[in-house]
């Protein structure tokens, strides 16, 4: 009895930080008082949404300035912005929850791809940015023909990705499709599995492009596999089920022919990404 009762606060502990949840004004309120407290929460994608020496940098929160602005603009309406950081921003799972038992004007940013199965659970913003899909292998594995011959270049491999992610789908598809006897491993966040994969030849992963750039600039011990690009996805913020806010984020997505053709929304990317990674983005894409 007495272990149990010493389990019993660490078993709150855990279900107050898997339980965590964050509440904003709604769009209507905003619309009838001219001002709005919301909250933007985060999952760590590089150069995307992070952190960087306490500021909150990427595309992601660059857009969402713009859109604050937007709002101010077109309606008048005031916004006040809340950052919250999560206990874990690494963990994809627990940013998803969150976000899920969240009310109101509460928006979740980072590399979220755009599916049918989240849609019934998220309520979603147009498309911020088209995503490809990049098999990584370790600098000295074998180099891959084609997807179809994955089971013979990659022989003995091990496949290692972050849960509850498109990429772990993608990876069982791909094992369905091509390579039966594969073995999946799956982490907590991203950094573990690219930390597989630069120590050992015998692991690959999928990450996406923002994570790539990642392993460029840091010079990882890890090779991109151009026969494994998968093209396709569009990321996009998420906001609670309940919430109204997608009405002013359909507008400003949609403003003047469409804000990720806008010249503003390109140096954004510039400035973030770099000219060099937009090139071989847009390259990629083609």
């Amino acid at each position: 009895m007495k272990r149990l009762l010493m389990l019993i606060p660490i078993l709150f502990i855990v279900c107050e930080i898997n339980a965590q949840s964050f509440s904003g004004d709604s769009w209507a309120k905003a619309q009838s008082s001219k001002k709005a407290n919301i909250v933007v929460t985060y999952t760590d994608a590089p150069k995307f949404a992070e952190k960087v020496n306490g500021k909150y940098s990427g595309v992601c929160f660059d857009i969402m300035n713009d859109f604050v602005a937007f709002v101010k603009e077109k309606y008048g309406i005031t916004v006040n912005v809340t950052y919250k950081d999560l206990a874990r921003t690494q963990d994809f799972d627990l940013f998803l929850n969150t976000v899920k038992a969240s009310n109101g004007g509460v928006f979740g940013l980072g590399d979220v791809t755009i599916t049918d199965e989240r849609k019934s659970i998220y309520t979603f913003s147009p498309s911020y940015f088209s995503n490809v899909a990049i098999l990584a292998t370790n600098q000295s594995a074998p180099r891959l023909s084609s997807l179809s011959n994955i089971s013979k270049d990659f022989n003995g491999m091990i496949a290692v990705v972050q849960n509850e992610t498109t990429h772990e789908q993608r990876m069982r598809d791909l094992k369905a499709k091509y390579f039966p006897a594969l073995k999946i491993e799956t982490t907590v966040t991203f950094d573990e599995a690219n930390k597989k994969v630069a120590s050992n030849p015998k692991y690959f992963t999928y990450i996406d492009f923002s994570t790539y750039m990642q392993v460029l600039e840091q010079k990882l011990n890890i090779q991109r596999q151009p026969a494994g690009d998968q093209k396709g996805e569009n990321f996009g913020f998420i906001m609670p089920k309940n919430s109204d806010w997608d009405k002013p984020m359909q507008e400003f997505f949609s403003q003047n022919g469409g804000y990720t053709n806008s010249t503003e929304y390109r140096k954004i990317l510039a400035s973030n990404l770099g000219n060099y990674i937009l090139r071989l983005l847009d390259a990629m894409n083609e």
